[in-house]
């Protein structure tokens, strides 16, 4: 993901050492960041962070996950509540960044929903 940033021209933002989900939200939010990508639990700890907090996101519209499978009621949550795309992204050191990505086609948007849950 930052090489094809990079590539494409878009402004990279980088955390550096604060990791904590205030100050995660609080740049990506001040940044206007509408991309971004992270382990299941970042993601799991900010939005828990967003829902104590009663925050909101105005510009984020996708995320990636990988690094361990994400959790569904976590992929609904970001999909249904706060209106953002998840993507997984599955890679080893062998095959450097990314080897796969997914997401779902438009025809199976709606499956999780009409299944109880499941893709």
């Amino acid at each position: 993901m930052p090489y094809a940033a990079l590539i494409a021209g878009a402004m990279l933002v980088l955390p550096g050492s604060r990791l904590d989900v205030h100050s995660l939200f609080e740049l990506m939010d001040s940044e206007c960041v509408n991309v971004s990508a992270g382990v299941p639990t970042i993601w799991q700890s900010l939005l828990a962070h967003v829902e104590q907090n009663e925050l909101r996101s105005t510009t984020m519209r996708k995320t990636t996950a990988s690094g361990s499978a994400m959790p569904q009621a976590l992929i609904a949550k970001f999909m249904d509540t706060y209106q953002v795309e998840v993507c997984h992204g599955w890679c080893m050191t062998e095959t450097t960044a990314v080897a796969t990505m997914r997401t779902l086609m438009p025809k199976t948007k709606d499956w999780a929903s009409e299944q109880g849950g499941t893709v």
